[in-house]
């Protein structure tokens, strides 16, 4: 696994709220479609902003439909972040 996609998922994990039992490992489906999380606007952006400032990015908000899945989100840092 990349360094890119392990801080990735770490970010993803910590911004979504699960509801799981501390400690338990949550595996997220890159795959997923990112509306299926039910994510409200507040939580979305402060997953951009922790992206943007952990991968030295800037995705603007507006612009976040260009993203369908974690997947794409992934990619784009693997090509732009740091």
């Amino acid at each position: 696994m990349s360094p890119i996609r392990e801080r990735f998922i770490k970010l993803l994990k910590e911004g979504i709220d699960l509801e799981v039992p501390p400690g338990t490992d949550v595996e997220i489906d890159l795959d997923a479609q990112i509306r299926d999380y039910d994510l409200n606007s507040l939580a979305v952006a402060a997953i951009v902003k922790s992206v943007n400032e952990e991968f030295n990015v800037q995705i603007p908000l507006d612009n976040l439909e260009a993203f369908k899945t974690p997947n794409d989100l992934l990619n784009y840092l693997e090509e732009h972040g740091t």
